[in-house]
C-alpha cells in the first residue's frame, strides 16, 4: 500500500493523493519536460498514487538555486 503521509516533502508533489493506493509511482521529469504534463495521470488509475519530483529552481521551488550536477542530487 502506498503511503503519502509525508506531504511536507518539498521534493515531491503528490498529484492525486490516495492514501489507500496499492502503488506509488515516482515521476522524474526529463530536462525541459513541464511538470503540469503529468497532472492528469492519476485520474484514470485509482490503484496508483503519482508523486512528481520538483527540481530546485523549478515549479514551486523556483526561488531555490538550480542543481547543476548529478552528484548534488544524490
Amino acid at each position: 500500500m502506498a503511503n503519502s503521509s509525508n506531504n511536507d516533502n518539498r521534493w515531491f508533489q503528490i498529484l492525486h493523493p490516495r492514501p489507500l493506493a496499492k502503488y506509488q509511482v515516482f515521476i522524474f521529469p526529463g530536462a525541459g519536460s513541464p511538470g503540469p504534463y503529468y497532472k492528469d495521470w492519476g485520474e484514470n488509475f485509482p490503484d496508483y498514487e503519482f508523486a512528481l519530483l520538483i527540481y530546485p529552481g523549478r515549479g514551486t521551488r523556483l526561488a531555490e538555486k538550480c542543481i547543476t550536477s548529478v552528484p548534488d542530487y544524490i
